[in-house]
Formats: structure tokens, sequence, C-alpha cells
């Protein structure tokens, strides 16, 4: 097939061809990889019944939408009501008393100490109320199946809305989210580690149990709650003691892990599924591939805390380590007060005047609006030099070096808001001590400990790299160097561990973990378990389009990342007008209605201006797309690269609080994606990307992750991808441009959907790339009988 001009995506086209007869249906994209003829292929051949089962007809459920919405929004409209009342007593009662009572320097300098009071109250206020908000409308989580929409799912819907209260980013790595979790109904063990992007708001948390000295890595998932046509699934999970998950790793409801076991990346335990004692669980859906790793041998020593005392000096430093970052940014401040000598009263004076728009001040603020990024980039990257050179070694992870590289990845990642994929990105990895070839483009990257990361030149990683972070296990982590050869393509949520070299010449497909003792110069790889692509498509275009532009073209990029260090400006003159519109508008009302009418609408107002500015920019800068394919250095690309930072900045903060709702539906409609009637979408659809690519028809349920595009060879490629009735796409599976999903298929969690691949209708896929299978139907009886002695049985649930 390859050597007679086959490639990636004719593979797919040629497997998408034969599932359409049953008698070939049960072939794979990985069948064709590694056979590679016609006759390799036809000895794959089974009858598909021996392979999948067709899925029962599927008769979507819901409550009544109607008052399921009208219950959402009325709840919404009441915390945007507190939220409103909140904001006008900081900004028209505390904030005149501070101006009257402090001088602007000393307002200035304790804005940072004021901060970290405020995190540390709302640690308990926020735990506190979302404990009080699921034991009054849930009370302890039980397994079951319900409609989505219904009053069980509203009243779940607001306990998670609840959840977000919790600063989990603040106390995320200590044993103080632990506790979070205890006191939601969980069952933590002790010495547990909860990396960053473990996501707990889901709910479930009475059917979770974690034993004792458990790790839960990076983006890892506990699957409590999930979706599956249209219907809201809720379920047990069991971690025994000493589980590690790696990176991006999941566990499915109804599922148990024994103790010792080891959860590879990227790798999912199915529902129903008991990974047995002390074994390695790999691939998509996972099984067990030898024993687990043994545990870490500490070759570093240093001095440790326990968890409980790591906790409160972890929190403590990461405050310090934040006003340190503000600091210059505040110096700034105050020079400029001096300069134009506004003191307390003055601006007092002025901010509280409805008339009074001077335009020094305006000016003033809207430049320190823009340097706040531009002071603040310099110093991240100074502070990863200053938090010393990490070694490769073994540690505890109870130790200074824990906090030093938790930190460093921090400043990475706040760094990365900005400049990812700019121009300026390699220059910003080298201050902060990384080695960047010429002509690198880089993207997202995490897990990253800038010194121990080397990438030579014309390498190109996409969107959300996991970057040589630490592999950690049973309380302990290793560190090693990570080497890119030159020529180099990562694509989406690739996971290169540390310890790693790598050839020149290569591509790591989406989702896969890079395995340097079977990659080779020159080769491309895919998939989980990893296999070689033997030949890939690959797109010819002028390489003043991808390497080498033309000085306009150069300009023109430089103009369009220049332009994301203005993204304050419309928050801060926002920020202004709703100041100057409130004392206009109290004059007009009475007491009580501006307090209950006027406050919370004009607070609303500015909400929906957010919105509605990033739908213009829309249109106006890329209007309808259609599939194509657009080089790196074209104007289109710094276009497009442009709206998703502005959507992410201004518009998703809005428009997630409306997630779960049919508004979401509504809202994603006005971008130009394709929504049928009663179609539901889990979280993480308040921003999209390639919206005009997306097509979901009616009833179907979509919580998974697109990848409409590709930036193979430096070349955004884009094709529509389709869900089709009834359908499902389970939570964490990635489509690739131009996939199908027919009529009430169900594609499972984790899996990968190659570019243009139909998966046939009635049936169950999974895999990475997918393949058809038996789905694991987990039968939950209402009956509290049955309820009750599922809870005691769930931890020796059959294969």
């Amino acid at each position: 097939f390859f050597n007679l001009g086959g490639d990636s995506l004719l593979a797919a086209m040629v497997i998408s061809d034969l599932r359409v007869d049953p008698e070939t249906a049960g072939l794979t994209m990985r069948d064709l990889y590694e056979s590679r003829t016609v006759e390799g292929l036809g000895a794959r051949v089974t009858s598909e019944s021996d392979d999948v089962a067709l899925l029962p007809e599927i008769r979507p459920k819901e409550g009544s939408t109607f008052l399921a919405h009208l219950t959402m929004i009325a709840c919404l409209s009441a915390v945007f009501a507190i939220g409103s009342a909140a904001a006008y007593v900081l900004g028209f009662m505390i904030l005149p008393w501070a101006l009257d009572a402090f001088s602007a320097p000393v307002l200035v300098l304790a804005a940072p100490v004021l901060l970290f009071l405020a995190r540390l109250l709302w640690i308990p206020f926020g735990i506190i109320t979302a404990v009080l908000v699921k034991r009054t409308l849930i009370g302890e989580y039980t397994p079951g199946r319900h409609a989505v929409w219904d009053g069980y799912y509203v009243r779940h819907w607001l306990v998670t809305g609840a959840a977000r209260l919790i600063p989990w980013g603040t106390i995320a790595g200590t044993e103080f989210q632990c506790m979070a979790l205890r006191l939601l109904g969980a069952r933590v063990g002790k010495n547990v580690h909860i990396h960053k992007g473990v996501n707990f708001l889901s709910g479930g948390w009475d059917l979770l149990r974690i034993g004792d000295n458990v790790t839960l890595g990076r983006d890892s998932a506990l699957r409590l709650v999930d979706y599956e046509s249209k219907e809201l699934i809720v379920g047990p999970i069991t971690i025994g003691d000493g589980v590690t998950l790696e990176t991006r790793a999941g566990v499915s409801a109804f599922a148990e892990v024994k103790d010792g076991a080891y959860i590879t990346a990227l790798s999912y335990v199915a529902s129903g599924s008991v990974v047995p004692r002390d074994v390695r669980w790999h691939g998509v859906p996972g099984q067990a591939d030898g024993p687990a790793p043994e545990e870490l041998t500490i070759t570093a020593p240093e001095k440790t805390w326990s968890p409980v005392q790591y906790g409160l000096i972890f929190i403590l430093v990461g405050s310090a380590l934040g006003a340190v970052t503000q600091l210059p940014f505040m110096l700034g401040t105050i020079g400029l007060l001096m300069l134009f000598g506004l003191d307390s009263s003055t601006i007092s004076q002025w901010l509280y005047s409805p008339d009074d728009l001077a335009g020094m001040v305006v000016g003033i603020l809207i430049l320190m609006s823009i340097a706040g990024a531009l002071v603040r980039l310099p110093v991240l990257a100074l502070l990863c030099r200053a938090l010393g050179r990490v070694k490769p070694g073994v540690y505890d992870r109870h130790g200074w070096t824990f906090m030093a590289i938790w930190y460093k990845d921090s400043y990475v990642e706040a760094a990365n808001q900005w400049l990812s994929g700019t121009l300026f990105w390699p220059g910003w990895l080298r201050w902060s001590g990384m080695k960047v070839g010429p002509d690198s483009e880089i993207s997202t990257i995490m897990e990253v400990i800038p010194e121990l990361v080397t990438i030579e030149g014309s390498c190109f990683f996409a969107d959300g790299i996991y970057l040589g972070g630490a592999r950690m296990h049973r309380g302990r982590y290793a560190l090693g160097p990570v080497h890119f050869s030159k020529n180099t393509f990562l694509g989406n949520h690739a996971i290169i561990h540390g310890d790693t070299q790598l050839p020149s010449d290569i591509l790591i497909g989406i989702c896969t973990v890079a395995d340097d003792k079977k990659i080779l110069a020159g080769t491309s790889w895919f998939g989980h378990p990893m296999f070689e692509l033997p030949r890939r498509e690959v797109v010819e275009v002028d390489p003043s389009l991808t390497h080498n532009p033309q000085w306009y073209r150069y300009v023109s990029r430089l103009f369009w990342e220049s332009a994301r260090f203005v993204i304050p400006v419309l928050p801060t003159v926002l920020m202004l007008i709703w100041f100057k519109m409130l004392l206009s508008l109290k004059p007009v009302f009475g007491d009580v209605w501006f307090y209950v009418l006027a406050v919370p609408a004009f607070g609303m107002a500015i909400g929906c201006v957010f919105a509605a500015v990033v739908l213009a920019l829309k249109w106006c800068l890329l209007g309808k797309t259609r599939a194509g394919q657009h080089p790196l250095w074209s104007f289109w690309c710094s276009r497009w690269d442009f709206l998703y930072v502005i959507w992410g900045a201004w518009a998703r903060p809005v428009a997630s609080v409306f997630e779960g709702t049919l508004f979401i539906n509504m809202w994603l409609r006005l971008f130009g994606v394709r929504i049928g009637k009663r179609v539901f979408l889990g979280a993480g659809f308040a921003q999209v990307v390639d919206p005009d690519m997306l097509n979901f028809e009616d009833d179907a349920t979509v919580v998974n992750m697109f990848q409409a595009h590709s930036f193979e060879d430096r070349v955004l490629k884009t094709a529509p991808v389709y869900i089709r009735q009834g359908a499902t796409v389970r939570s964490h599976a990635v489509m690739l441009y131009g996939a199908d999903i027919a009529n009430n298929s169900i594609v499972g969690e984790h899996s990968v959907i190659m570019k243009n691949e139909y998966l046939r209708p009635d049936r169950y896929y999974v895999g990475a790339p997918t393949r058809p299978s038996k789905p694991c139907l987990v039968e939950v009886s209402p009956e509290p009988e049955a309820v009750a002695s599922l809870m005691e049985s769930y931890g020796s649930l059959p294969h």
C-alpha cells in the first residue's frame, strides 16, 4: 500500500470504504499500517459479529427542557446579582474608604498582601459553600443514570457550579486539596498527590475511594460522572494503595484499580474493568502489559516536610513569588503617579465624579493595562532562573526541588498565555533557561523544566505538548533531560517523558507517547500503543510561506502577535464605563431599584459587550471559513490565531457560566457551528477552534475534543467533522478533521478518530486509532436495595 503511493490520509479513506461492507467492517487503521499488503490485510478480516455488537436503538431521554433551563437561568441571575452587588461594595464602598485612609503608593504596595489574605479567606468560604449546596441539593451521590435536563441533572449542575467556588488552583498539589475532597464526600488516604489539571468539578465525590500513597498525574481523569446518549452516568471508582496514574491517564465509573497498579500516560481503565494488583496497564482501552515499575530510589536527598507543613509552605512561597512578579509593575505605577502628581484624593475625585473624564487619567490606566504583561513577562523568565538550576535525579515529593519545578512550570504556563505560538516565544524560553535553536515554532507547552530541555532548529510543536515533566510514583519523582534534534514535529497532546533523546526528521502524532527506544531518524509515529506511519500525507508549498517569509509577511505576523498585548485595554475601558454609568444612573433610580435592577443589569450588559465584540471580530476577520489549506506565514493564519486568543480572553469567561445548558448551543451557532435540536454539549464549549467546521446533528451527545485542523509541514489544514443524529463521542476522545461519526454510534473515552475516518452507525468504537468493539454495559438499578448492594460489591466487578 505505502510503496504504491498510499499515505495516512488515503489509509483513512480506504478503511472507511471497507467498513461499508459487513465482511470487512472490523478492519482498523492499525491493521492497514501493520499489514501493508492486500494479503496481510485479508488475513486480519473477521466477521463483524465476532468483534462488535450492534448497539440497541437509543431513544433520547431528557427532562422538561423549558423548566430545567428556566430554573438554571433563574439561579444564574441570582448568582450574577450577588456578584454584581459584591463588585459594587468593593468599588463604591471599600475602595473610597481606602483612598481616603491611605496614600496611593501605600495602596499599590499593599495590593499583593491584600490579595493574598483574600485568597486565604476564600479557601474555607469556597469549600463550606460547596459542601452546603451539595448536602442541600444532592445529599449523597449514588450510582445511577439520569436524563439530561431532568430535575436531578439541574441539581447536579448547581452543585458543580458551587464547586467552582473552591480555589482549586490555590490548593492544587497540597494536602488541602485532599481535605476539600474529603469534606465533599470522597474517601482519600494519606500521602496522596493530585497534580495540576486533575478536574474534580464533575461531582460524584461520595463514590470516590483513593488509597494511601497514590499519585494522580497531570491532567489525569477520574470520571465519576460522564455523559452518554443524553444521559448523565454516575458511578463509583476505587483506587488502591500505591497506585499511579500518569499524565492524561483515565479511569471510568464502575472500575477498580487494585493496589500497586500503574496506569501509563494516555491509557484508560474502561467502565466495569478491574486492574489487577501490581501490573502496568497500557493502551486505549488499557490491558495488562507487564509488572508495575518498582519504587524509585532517591538519588538526591534533601530536607522534607510533613504533608500539612509542606502545603502551608507551598502556598506561602507561591504567594511571595507572585508578589515578586508584580513588584516592577507596582514600582512603575508609583512612578507614574508621582510623575503626574496624582494622589489618593485626586484619584478619588476623578473616579467618583460622573462627568469627569480626564483624558490623562484614562490614558495612564490604558498604558498601565498594556504595560502589565510586558513588564511581568521578563520577571517570570528571570524567576525561572532564580529558582535555581534543577539537576537530573530522583527526589522526594515533599522537598524544595518539587516546589521549584512546580513554580517554574507555572511561570512557563503564565507566559504561554501571552506568547505561545508567537515569534517572541522562543526568545522568552531562552531567557528562562531553555536551549532553543533557530526557526523553531512552539505553541503551548506544559510540564516544562526549562534548563532540562534542548530544542534544535526547525522544530514545530503544536498545542498542549507535555514536555519532559517529572515522572512521579509513590511519593517520589524522577527528572531527566530532554533533547529534540532538528526537524521534529510534535502533534497536539504528545507526551515526551524526561530522560528522552529523539533523533532528527521525525513526527510524533497527536495523543502519542514518544518512545525513544523505537523512534529512528526520518520516521513518523502515532497511536497508543505507538506504531510507525510508513508514509504520511505531505503538503508541498512555497518555502516563503513556511520557513523563509518575505518582509511584509513577517511584519504582518508581528503586528497580529503584538496586538495580543492590547487585550487588557477593553476590560479597563469597560471597568471605567461601569464606574461612570453607575454614578450617573444612581440619581435616576430609587435606592431599591438601583441595587436590585440597575447594578446587576448593567453588569450583565458589560458581559454581553465582551461576547458581542468577539462575535463581530470572528465575522470581520475570518468570515465563514471553509475547508482548505493555509500556510503558516499566510495573512489568514495570523488573523485566525489572533481571534482564538481574543476569544479565550474576553468571551470564554462569560460563556463558560452557561456550559451544560442549551444557551451554549445558541452561542456557538452564532459563530457558525451547525448544531441540531436537543444536542447536549459537555464542559469546555465556551470556546472552540474552527467553529465553521463543527457539525452536530439532532440528539447528539458531545463531550470530546476537536482537532478540525492540523499544522503538519507548517500548513494549516481544515475540514469539517460530523457527529450524526443520536451519536455520542465521550470525554478525552479526539476527532481529527474530516471524521464522520454515523447515527447512534458511540466513541469511547481517550479514542482518536483519524482524518477522514468514517465510523458506521449503531456501533461502539474505541482505541487510538479507533476500532469496532463490544461496549461494556454496566446496568444500574434504580432500586435503593440494589444500589446499596452495588456499593458494597463494586470493588470486585468482573472484566
